[in-house]
């Protein structure tokens, strides 16, 4: 106990330490704040009484001027001296004497003329008297009033010193007087005098030439102001730091005489005097050092009792809590039997009373929580093979297993994170392993508890001790701590379900199969093939093989469905042994297979295997009348290089088949884009596969069909238009064998030039695209006129043509014949597609010309296209960036189903959620059915002018809008309402 008192008075002594030093501190930061309030409160009197002078100044002036401009003073100063109306001085007179007596603070109110002779005073003794007029009195304006400084001129203030308020008078002509007023300075000291911030606090008003006007300690300021050169005084040296023209108030700090000071200025506008507040700085700060003194006198007091407080405080309670701490160690231990004794009738009696009450409760839910738990274990260890415990905030686990009938689990380890990661490398599949590890660790876990799941369950495949392989279930729930740290406690139970998951993988498998082959179907394949392919780098190389039995169909048609079946069964079988157990192999057809060779080493060993698969279908087979053969014919697609998803490969390994069996059948081929030819085209068209019967090379409709649909479908299917472009000259080119085929286009804003955007050239054949970028058709005339009506021009024989357009052609080009075939768009020359042949002079035949023109017809209109899609984009893009750009709500919502058809960005930004395709009430305003006041069912959807206006309260955004609704067409078809919203809450919310 000694060991407590002695740590209990350390803690009383450091508590008592820490709150003086606090409050010194506090007491501290009062004191400056409180001086600083001082000064602010010193310099705001100063300005406050500075304001009043100044007020006091202005209406002087004020009424100076209204006075100066009776018409009676007028007329006295436009008199001469000679010929002075003495009727109207005297008026002068009456009204100068009469104002002079009504305010105390004046001595005299005098008119004097322009030389300064007083022509009428409130004191006639003054009359003729010259006033001192000085050179900045001349350089007045014109009703322009001044202050002059003190003067010791005894005529005009009693005896006096005095000073004066006068204003300058002038006609048309110039300066004719002045009108002075003789303030009274016992005045100014009256006021000084009612300034009282201390009581040693002295308060002066200087003119601008530093002299005294009034004071109230005379004494004082003269030390201050007639002393400043010598030596010592601290206010002149701190004076001439000041710069009133920046500062026109502040504060001062300075020593002179040995005594340490403080004054506050501040410049009286209009008249430059200056108004001083100076004090002693220790009377200043004294209310400051009071307030401190009281403070740490109060401190020691709350000290004395904080420490007499203590000794009490701890004599009074140190028994009942020493009893009540050993009776919760006791609880701590488990034992639920004690209680807390206390003295009756006392607070302690009541706490013993709740607190033993508090016992009770936690034994009867300890016992009930136990039995529970007991019930729930015993009813996991008989659904379940292994059930462990995880104290997840404190990394703790311990497993509840039978050691003979789970050998693996390591019920060694005491750490939840160690068993996770023990059970992960030893036990689990290596491919199971990161998702059971990912779903365990302790992160995962609390983070979906706190989400709100109730268990977590993760299926993965499991060595058993033998090193069997089978699917097991592991479930965790939370359950209740109990515990007064509140940690997070899970039940965890283990669960054999290889049964259950070997009938879900069979029914799996069995829908992806083929029921004759069991091989993959269509759909699984191409899943499979995806997923691989997905899953590949770039420089992974897989090949994909098409395979068509050759003649099947007539051994399905005459030796039996049943044969035909076991034909394929049997292929089925020899093509999965001749194949690695990592390819994939599909039937996609009645007799057509698909086999996916993952990461080929070569492409030789690629075509080894293809030709061993061919090996595998050549077989006869008797009839009953002849003898039926069958082979296979393979096409072959290698990605990356032909595409890297199974519909493009598909593609190309499709023409590499019909390439095989074009060649005879029982053939390989590899797809090239050599393939895509004019033989291929003419035998087959765009869309040609395998199975298509092959139609006759000497029909030239067919030629002309199956090129045009071909390059139709190029065009529509291209996602680049330049490859596609340069793709068909080179194809028609090779075709029809000529030397060159190119495209001139006209230029957009000089329809007399065009240029060459397209060339292709022939082996050998010099290109011309840079020598004729840009060509004018005025070159020749008109170049254009050449063209028939068909808006084809074509020379058989360039060197029978005119001299000019002979060289041009033939001499600077080298064409010897030409066709060309023109672009129009609304009957304007758009520019031309052509074709040369330099090597000789070709006839073309009808069929030809009809065939190349239609291709230049189906280019041109392309191009055309192309540019018309352009300027819409741009277009589009340029009205989206100007309806961003509104500071309006503005959106687009079709009549009939309320759905929004465009939002700008500022309705995206004022809503987020809010989408193209979304109900405009839905998503505005979270209503279910449409607005009561809806501006759409004002609109007539069919007058183009129709509009309405009203104001639309949004209680979901809590803003007020001006809604202007109107109608118009949308994509030029059906019409819509276009609706623009300005934001009014504020004026709404002001009103």
């Amino acid at each position: 106990m000694k060991i407590k008192h002695l740590f209990l008075l350390l803690l009383m002594v450091v508590s008592i330490l820490s709150v003086t030093l606090v409050s010194a501190l506090q007491i501290g930061s009062f004191y400056q704040k409180t001086e600083a309030l001082l000064r602010t409160n010193l310099l705001h009197s100063t300005i406050q009484q500075t304001d009043s002078f100044e007020r006091f100044f202005d209406q002087r002036s004020i009424h100076m001027r209204l006075t100066a401009q009776l018409p009676q003073i007028g007329r006295l100063l436009s008199e001469t001296l000679g010929s002075i109306d003495q009727q109207n001085r005297q008026e002068v007179t009456d009204i100068l004497h009469r104002k002079a007596k009504e305010l105390d603070f004046l001595n005299e109110i005098i008119l004097m003329d322009e030389n300064g002779r007083i022509l009428s005073s409130s004191k006639e003794s003054n009359v003729g008297v010259l006033f001192p007029i000085t050179e900045e009195m001349k350089k007045l304006s014109s009703l322009e009033s001044m202050y002059t400084d003190l003067t010791e001129d005894g005529r005009f203030g009693n005896g006096e010193n005095s000073c004066f308020n006068l204003v300058a008078i002038n006609d048309s002509d110039g300066r004719i007087g002045y009108m002075a007023e003789v303030l009274s300075l016992s005045y100014f000291s009256g006021l000084i005098k009612t300034v009282d911030f201390s009581q040693s606090g002295a308060v002066s008003l200087l003119d601008r030439k530093g002299n005294i006007v009034a004071s109230s300690d005379t004494s004082l300021h003269q030390q201050l102001f007639q002393t400043t050169q010598e030596k010592g005084n601290g206010f002149a040296q701190a004076w001439e730091q000041v710069d009133v023209q920046t500062a026109p108030s502040g504060i001062l700090q300075y020593t002179i005489a040995g005594g340490k000071m403080i004054t506050a200025y501040s410049v009286i506008k209009g008249t430059e005097w200056m108004l001083y507040y100076t004090l002693p700085l220790a009377d200043f700060i004294s209310p400051a050092r009071q307030a401190a003194f009281t403070a740490l006198l109060f401190l020691a007091v709350l000290v004395v009792l904080l420490i007499f407080s203590s000794f009490a405080l701890s004599f009074w309670f140190n028994k009942p809590i020493h009893r009540f701490v050993e009776t919760m160690h006791q609880v701590e231990q488990g034992n639920y039997s004690i209680r807390l004794q206390a003295k009756p009738n006392t607070e302690f009696a009541q706490i013993a009373e709740a607190f033993n009450s508090l016992i009770d409760t936690v034994r009867a839910r300890s016992l009930a929580l136990s039995r529970s738990e007991q019930h729930y274990r015993q009813a996991l260890k008989a659904s379940s093979d292994t059930i462990f415990q995880a104290d997840l905030t404190h990394n703790r686990i311990s497993f509840e297993t039978d050691a003979e009938n789970d050998r693996d689990i390591p019920i060694f380890l005491s750490s939840f994170t160690e068993a996770i990661e023990y059970i992960a490398a030893n036990h689990v599949y290596p491919e199971d392993r990161k998702a059971f590890y990912e779903t365990f660790s302790i992160p995962s876990i609390l983070c979906r508890f706190r989400q709100g799941e109730k268990e977590i369950t993760v299926e993965y495949r499991r060595y058993h001790k033998n090193r069997r392989l089978f699917w097991t279930s592991c479930t965790i729930v939370p359950m209740q701590s109990g515990e007064v740290d509140e940690a997070v406690i899970v039940i965890g139970y283990l669960k054999n379900i290889d049964e259950r998951k070997e009938r879900e993988l069979k029914m799996l498998d069995r829908s992806k199969r083929d029921s004759l082959t069991k091989l993959f179907n269509k759909g699984a394949i191409q899943e499979a093939v995806d997923e691989c392919l997905k899953g590949s780098g770039n420089e992974d190389a897989h090949a994909f093989l098409i395979i068509d039995i050759d003649n099947f169909k007539a051994v399905n048609d005459n030796l039996g469905h049943l044969f035909g079946d076991a034909v394929l069964r049997d292929t089925a079988a020899k093509l999965q042994s001749l194949l690695r157990p990592c390819d994939l192999i599909g039937r996609i057809g009645g007799d057509e297979f698909v086999v996916f060779l993952k990461e080929y080493p070569s492409k030789d060993w690629v075509m080894g295997r293809a030709r061993d698969i061919i090996g595998i279908f050549r077989k006869d087979f008797t009839g009953h009348s002849r003898r039926y053969k069958i082979s296979g014919s393979v096409g072959i697609a290698l990605s990356p290089d032909d595409g890297q998803s199974y519909v493009d490969l598909m593609k190309r390994a499709d023409v590499a088949l019909y390439r095989a069996k074009s060649l005879g059948k029982d053939q390989l081929c590899v797809f090239a884009p050599s393939l895509l030819t004019k033989e291929f085209l003419t035998a087959s068209g765009p869309g040609a596969t395998a199975h298509d019967e092959v139609p006759s090379l000497s029909q030239p409709e067919a030629l002309k069909q199956n090129l045009v649909q071909y390059i139709f479908a190029l065009l529509y299917e291209a996602k680049d238009r330049v490859s596609a472009i340069e793709m068909i000259l080179d194809l028609v080119g090779e075709y029809f064998d000529v030397s060159r085929a190119y495209i001139f286009e006209t230029d957009e804003e000089d329809p007399t030039l065009c240029h060459n955007t397209f060339e292709w050239c022939k082996e050998g054949v010099e290109p011309q695209m840079e020598n004729l970028h840009t060509v004018s058709y005025e070159l020749f005339s008109d170049y254009r006129a050449y063209f028939d009506e068909d808006g084809i021009l074509y020379f058989d024989d360039v060197s029978a043509l005119e001299p000019g357009l002979r060289r041009f052609l033939q001499e600077e080009q080298g064409i010897q014949s030409m066709l060309q075939c023109a672009i129009r768009e609304d009957g304007k020359f758009k520019g031309f597609v052509g074709f040369d042949d330099c090597e000789k002079k070709h006839l073309a035949t009808r069929e030809e010309i009809m065939t190349l023109s239609l291709v230049s017809k189906l280019l041109g209109t392309f191009l055309l296209q192309e540019k018309t899609h352009e300027r819409l984009r741009s277009s589009s893009a340029m009205n989206q960036a100007i309806m961003d750009h509104l500071s309006t709500w503005t959106y687009v919502i079709d009549f009939e189903s309320y759905r929004l058809l465009f939002l700008n960005k500022k309705t995206q930004q004022i809503s987020p959620a809010s989408k193209v395709g979304d109900r405009c009430y839905e998503t505005f305003y979270h209503r279910d059915v449409p607005c009561a006041h809806c501006p759409l069912r004002q609109l007539d959807p069919g007058n183009p002018d129709s509009r309405c206006t009203i104001e639309l309260y949004n209680p979901h955004l809590k803003v007020w809008t001006a809604a202007t609704a109107s109608v118009m067409r949308w994509n030029n078809e059906t019409p819509a309402c276009l609706m623009c919203c300005c934001d009014v809450t504020r004026y709404k919310k002001n009103s």
